[in-house]
């Protein structure tokens, strides 16, 4: 019995411990690495296209701004632990402004034929308010979205880490649909960035107004920047270990 207790303790603590590994990347967004103001990185508009970002404002009634995207869970991790997004707010400079993100989990696309799964449209999940000009997983160095380079400082692109923990253990291999709402202090935005280049296959999708519509900017369908992480699902990794380590024991 007493081993049979150790055995069960160690396969609690070895899932506590598991890391969260980085299942989905949704494309880049730097175009000039170093090439924006004050040797900042930069994200330029990709031409013939016009647009330094989307609204994505989920508090600026009754339009209620939310924008989705697809992603795919890649095994064996299936249990969310936290996503990167990113965005700003014209005006803000180096200063983090984001206050709420609200999320949803659909196994389609919104407004065209998916389910919503998990989620609302009323608890903050944000996990580093206000956000961060300097995002841990670009290096010590912030991002502008701009039309020129180096052009200007006006829109500083933030990450904002989203808690993703209470969303239930996902089916490894299938395509998801993430619906995201952002708030923030300033009057301006908040606003979404798109991936640059657009990718083939860009397919994301704005909330306005009750309606979902296919985003673009001019004849190019746009695609969001953001990462999602998981780790093994707990009840799963305990199984898997404690079979491996009674069969060990015969």
């Amino acid at each position: 019995m007493k081993r049979v207790l150790l055995v069960a303790a160690s396969v609690v603590l070895a899932a506590s411990v598991a890391q969260a590994a980085l299942i989905w990347d949704n494309g880049p967004f730097i175009t000039h690495p170093n090439g924006g103001v004050g040797g900042k990185h930069a994200s330029l508009i990709q031409t013939p296209g016009t647009i330094y970002g989307w609204n994505i404002n989920h508090a600026l009634a009754p339009n209620n701004f939310r924008i989705a995207d697809d992603f795919t869970v890649k095994g064996p991790e299936d249990q969310l632990t936290e996503m990167l997004w990113y965005g700003y707010q014209t005006g803000a400079g180096g200063v983090p402004t984001f206050t709420g993100a609200y999320i949803r989990i659909w196994d389609g696309p919104p407004g065209g034929g998916g389910n919503l799964l998990y989620g609302d449209g009323t608890t903050n999940r944000i996990a580093n308010a206000p956000g961060a000009f300097e995002p841990n997983f670009y290096g010590p160095t912030g991002i502008y979205r701009v039309s020129a380079v180096p052009g200007d400082a006006n829109r500083a692109v933030m990450e904002i880490k989203i808690n993703m923990a209470w969303v239930p253990a996902l089916t490894v291999g299938k395509t998801y649909w993430v619906d995201v709402g952002l708030t923030g202090s300033l009057a301006s935005g908040p606003w979404a960035n798109p991936v640059v280049p657009h990718p083939p296959g860009a397919n994301s999708r704005q909330h306005n107004s009750g309606v979902w519509t296919a985003l673009l900017d001019g004849t190019y369908a746009a695609d969001m920047p953001f990462k999602m992480y998981a780790v093994p699902e707990p009840a799963s990794l305990g199984l898997l270990l404690l079979g491996a380590a009674l069969l060990r024991r015969r």
